[in-house]
């Protein structure tokens, strides 16, 4: 709800209804969001991680997020190499391919964490 306020408001001063304060109010700014807004962030969640759990997966762990996203990367970057050689969507080269695979194998991940934590998948399933 918040965030459709302002960007009512944002919206509704392009056209000149309200005063450049209040943009500059809501306006993002990045290094307040990377130098103090996720710092605490990243620090809350590696303290609420269950040292038991972790050590014990540990190598699990490293497995998935090393050779499982190398083997994201190289499937996603294979697919849109191959379908834009194919003409269905924008074509890249490899290099662009690969880049883009790797954005989506790293972002993924994170986002099915965030689901399952939503979902209150257990721990130990």
């Amino acid at each position: 709800v918040i965030g459709m306020v302002a960007g009512a408001i944002v919206k509704n001063t392009k056209n000149g209804l309200v005063s450049r304060g209040v943009v500059n109010l809501i306006d993002f700014d990045t290094n307040l969001f990377f130098l103090v807004l996720l710092p605490p962030i990243i620090f809350n969640s590696g303290l609420e991680v269950k040292q038991e759990f972790f050590k014990r997966n540990i190598w699990t762990i490293l497995n998935l997020a090393f050779m499982g996203t190398f083997f994201s990367t190289i499937v996603v970057a294979f697919i849109m190499y191959t379908l834009g050689r194919a003409g269905w969507i924008y074509g890249t080269d490899k290099l662009e391919s690969l880049v883009f695979g790797s954005l989506i194998s790293a972002t993924d991940p994170v986002t099915v964490l965030a689901v399952f934590q939503s979902l209150k998948v257990s721990h130990t399933s």
